[in-house]
């Protein structure tokens, strides 16, 4: 479990994290530095392409946890993705196709 390894790490949740960190694999990498976003106080929270490494239940559950946890703290939430998976989760989706922004509708159950 990915708590077992932050606990391991020198710092826990608050240890430096790099690129390099053999420690972890990318997809533990991406979901700690995820968690630590999650729980910041900022109002927007802004992800790049925040399935990326991640196997599909593995981004299926991280999106869940994300579209909840802003939700309940009243956070905005902007993803820039290719993935249809992740779109399928927001009421807005717009698309940027060469230097123009449209808006497409995105699901009812957003």
């Amino acid at each position: 479990m990915l708590g077992d390894v932050v606990r391991a790490l020198p710092g826990g949740l608050d240890a430096l994290i790099r690129e390099s960190h053999a420690a972890l694999s990318l997809g533990q990498r991406q979901r700690l530095l995820l968690a630590r976003a999650l729980y910041s106080s900022r109002p927007v929270l802004l992800l790049d392409e925040p399935t990326a490494n991640l196997d599909d239940e593995t981004a299926a559950i991280v999106m869940a946890t994300v579209h909840a946890h802003c939700r309940r703290a009243g956070k905005s939430l902007i993803v820039v993705t290719h993935s249809e998976q992740v779109l399928s989760g927001f009421q807005q989706v717009y698309h940027l196709v060469d230097g123009r922004l449209s808006l497409r509708e995105g699901s009812d159950e957003a």
